[in-house]
């Protein structure tokens, strides 16, 4: 199979023998099936799967889940089945196709006793979003989710970028699947528009696992197809802040944040750079042109109620000439629902700074009131 799929416009003698060498591998997994080889005919399946998108594949795939004794897969391999509009011919599948895919799916969808959805014949079927297959991995059927994705429409035609971004992030967060969120972020990159955003995953695998020169590398493919690219910016800026170039860091968080002003991840990536580096009047310098400039309608994300946590702890390490400013953010914080304080919290080391803040001035009123100084 190293040759199919692998011919932009293929002529229609190639479609052809593309189709007659398909055939040949699926006969060898429905021989596999029959001889008590289940595990050897989802072998060839997948690696069938991972070159071209047919509606034979999956359903040759439910049988070797079936046989395996694996129902569940069995009957999301034939629902995917009757998802793809045309196959490795590019014609629609044929009637004998669909209707074995549909019978196999009714007969095990009725033995699993799920509701009649599955198996309604005759239904228009609903597309396989990435939503389902990020579901599936969370129930740790990511074998499962992976034959849905290589058999929905987005994974032949490479149109919505989007849908691989989700895929991919969802196969990073499992285990063992680096190798498949690489392949889902790149096939990203291969979508309209999606180039930016696509190498910008990839490259942020790479720093993940500290592999930061690789990472630049794809962050810089990113901002080949968008100058602008946020994130790619921020992402280089990581890097060398790791490497403890913190100067060209902060002129790289300085530019990501130029790009996209009122993001508030940004800003606070640049506000602690500065701190790296002992600005500290830089760095609150930042953070209150963004606070200001921010409408309450505006913080709607984690991130934009942990500025005013490092607002905070800047204020205090900035020294006494700053310290006047600290109550006005402490109340800010007080303010916050309920839902974002329970948000916020899980950054530890900005929620101990407040704690300890809050409490400290608490003492220092207290202190006033009861007609003594305040240390």
């Amino acid at each position: 199979l190293s040759w199919i799929g692998n011919h932009g416009n293929p002529s229609a003698s190639r479609m052809e023998a593309e189709a007659a060498e398909l055939d040949r591998f699926l006969g060898a997994a429905r021989s596999a099936i029959e001889h008590g080889d289940s595990e050897f005919a989802l072998k060839i399946c997948k690696n069938a799967a991972a070159f071209v998108a047919d509606p034979r594949i999956p359903v040759t795939t439910g049988r070797a889940y079936q046989a395996a004794g694996r129902p569940i897969e069995a009957l999301c391999c034939y629902r995917a089945s009757l998802t793809m509009g045309t196959g490795v011919n590019g014609h629609p599948p044929t009637k004998e196709v669909v209707e074995q895919a549909s019978s196999l799916l009714a007969d095990t969808a009725g033995e699993l006793t799920v509701g009649g959805g599955w198996a309604m014949k005759g239904r228009k079927e609903q597309p396989v979003t990435a939503g389902a297959i990020e579901q599936l991995m969370k129930a740790e059927r990511v074998e499962m989710a992976m034959e849905m994705y290589r058999a929905s429409v987005e994974f032949r035609d490479k149109k919505d970028a989007e849908f691989h971004i989700q895929v991919g992030k969802a196969l990073k967060d499992t285990k063992g699947y680096r190798e498949e969120a690489l392949h889902a972020f790149l096939r990203a990159a291969g979508c309209s528009g999606g180039e930016a955003l696509g190498f910008y995953e990839v490259g942020d695998m790479h720093y993940e696992a500290r592999e930061y020169e690789e990472a630049i590398r794809w962050y810089d493919k990113a901002l080949a197809s968008d100058a602008g690219h946020a994130l790619s910016l921020s992402g280089k800026a990581n890097c060398r802040k790791d490497q403890g170039r913190l100067d060209e860091a902060v002129e790289l968080y300085l530019e990501a944040r130029a790009a996209a002003p009122r993001d508030p991840t940004f800003t606070f990536n640049l506000a602690q750079a500065y701190e790296y580096v002992q600005r500290y009047d830089l760095a609150v310098e930042c953070i209150e042109k963004l606070m200001d400039a921010l409408q309450p309608g505006e913080m709607t994300t984690v991130n934009h109620f942990a500025i005013p946590l490092l607002h905070l702890k800047l204020l205090f390490v900035a020294g006494p000439a700053y310290h006047a400013r600290m109550q006005p953010v402490l109340d800010r914080i007080k303010g916050f629902p309920e839902v974002a304080r329970q948000a916020v919290q899980k950054l530890l080391t900005h929620w101990a700074y407040y704690f300890f803040l809050s409490h400290l001035l608490v003492d220092r009123v207290e202190c006033r009131v009861g007609g003594g100084e305040a240390a």
